[in-house]
């Protein structure tokens, strides 16, 4: 199944990547469910405020910006 997410922006962006240091709850959940949901097999894209970058991808989900 084909699953979009879009988020609220954010004023200073931010990166998928980010998780691995650290994120704010909200957008810890932006990169932690959407993997889960790949894990599951499904085609995840996720539209967010990013930080330095246009699209990216994490742990089969896409990231691009809103």
């Amino acid at each position: 199944m084909e699953i979009t997410i879009y988020s609220n922006a954010v004023a200073h962006g931010w990166h998928p990547n980010d998780v691995d240091h650290f994120l704010p709850a909200n957008e810890e959940t932006l990169v932690l469910w959407p993997e889960a949901l790949a894990r599951a097999g499904h085609e995840v894209l996720v539209y967010a405020s990013l930080r330095g970058c246009e699209r990216t991808e994490r742990n089969g989900v896409a990231y691009a910006q809103r």
